[in-house]
């Protein structure tokens, strides 16, 4: 609906200022870790911008993606951070370059000198110097190691604190729905419902849970216990996948 667009609009607006001006207290922390996450997930969404048409130049001809979708950090390192390597090579999405795992708790201007290097595709010129910034805070303390909570193969959470039922009343209900399936995740007929893709992509339900829905009013809640976040996705998992 249109109203549904104008709120798009404003939330989307939101993030962008938070990226361009930086933030003025300490406690802003976790919402700048989650701007990161957002950041990795779609930055060019984010913060309302057009990527290049053609794709990435690192990005495998024969990979599963093309043009504008090669962009986003999470088609080449995936949503457990540990690229091609990791859970997405059992997956019909698989991704296609090196893991960013091991770049946990490395120094940001190291992360931020990575991301810039020449090779890499990006520039400056491409976002605003703090979005960056955001982007290597979050390589260094915003990834969880996915295999603590989720197995590769199965799929199933494995590690969870066990309330997560209560949490998703509290938390996600409101616009989720109880059965997953109030808010549409496409446009497309067809769409899978929340349950469904937390049982085919946990990971990328997890990375959504912990940092939020680019570009909506989704609640980002990295300040909770990863075993508190895998109890609610553990819970999703229970929703009908139709």
């Amino acid at each position: 609906t249109a109203l549904r667009a104008v709120r798009r609009t404003f939330c989307a607006a939101g993030l962008f200022v938070a990226v361009v001006f930086p933030a003025t207290s300490a406690s802003a922390d976790h919402w700048d870790t989650a701007l990161g996450g957002q950041l990795y997930d779609n930055w060019f969404v984010v913060l309302m911008l057009d990527p290049p048409l053609t794709s990435h130049p690192l990005y495998p001809a024969d990979g599963p993606l093309f043009g504008l979708a090669t962009w986003r950090c999470v088609a080449c390192h995936g949503w457990d951070y540990r690229g091609a390597t990791g859970a997405s090579r059992f997956s019909a999405n698989p991704a296609v370059g090196p893991g960013i795992d091991h770049l946990r708790l490395t120094r940001e201007q190291d992360i931020l000198e990575s991301i810039l290097a020449e090779g890499h595709g990006f520039d400056p010129e491409m976002l605003p110097l703090r979005a960056w910034k955001r982007l290597a805070h979050f390589v260094s303390v915003g990834q969880v190691d996915t295999t603590r909570y989720i197995d590769d193969r199965s799929r199933d959470v494995v590690q969870q604190s066990g309330q997560g039922s209560v949490w998703f009343a509290t938390l996600c209900r409101t616009c989720h729905g109880s059965d997953g399936k109030a808010i549409p995740l496409h446009r497309d007929s067809g769409a899978p419902t929340l349950g469904e893709i937390a049982n085919v992509e946990p990971w990328r339900v997890l990375h959504k849970i912990r940092n939020g829905m680019p570009a909506t009013g989704m609640v980002a809640l990295p300040q909770l216990d990863p075993a508190v976040q895998a109890g609610i996705l553990a819970y999703v998992q229970t929703l009908p996948r139709r």
